[in-house]
């Protein structure tokens, strides 16, 4: 065997049990906890019973239910409310700015669509007056022409005579 590398064994160590039982023995710990013993356990007493989980239960109740655990948990649901109420502004305000983005980006088209129509009625009175202007250009030589027609068809008439 090594030296020196084996942990001290206890041969007077205490055994408590979860049924309030206590005895000693050897071991490499100085006490030992369990939950069950030769005075409690079913194999020996005869008597079914189930005192690991009732065990377990009040550990977990002990842990739990203490009051320095409640108000824990009552800080942390606090901060989580805060964190969510915060959230939900961030969300408003986003929402708020996308409202505003998309309304200036409507505005925006209706103006383009406003100044292609204004471009195009501009274009259109321009041909209009351009259409007018050449109506009254050919409108004088429009009775000149006639006049002269005329004058051709009367000279030819008086000459078939």
């Amino acid at each position: 065997m090594k030296e020196k590398i084996h942990p001290k064994f206890y041969t007077d160590a205490k055994v408590i049990c979860g049924c309030g039982n206590t005895f000693t023995t050897g071991s490499v710990k100085k006490e030992l906890r369990v939950d069950v013993c030769y005075k409690c356990h079913p194999f020996f007493t005869g008597q079914q019973r189930n005192t690991t989980a009732r065990g377990r239960v009040e550990k977990f109740n002990k842990r739990f239910d203490s009051e320095e655990a409640k108000a824990l948990r009552a800080e942390a649901e606090k901060v989580a409310e805060k964190k969510a109420a915060a959230k939900a502004a961030e969300e408003a305000e986003a929402k708020k700015e996308a409202e505003k983005a998309a309304e200036e980006a409507k505005a925006a088209k209706a103006k383009k669509e406003a100044e292609k129509a204004a471009k195009k009625a501009k274009a259109a009175a321009k041909k209009a007056a351009a259409a007018k202007a050449a109506a009254e250009a050919t409108a004088p030589e429009a009775p000149a022409a006639e006049a002269k027609a005329e004058e051709v068809k009367t000279e030819a008439t008086k000459e078939t005579k």
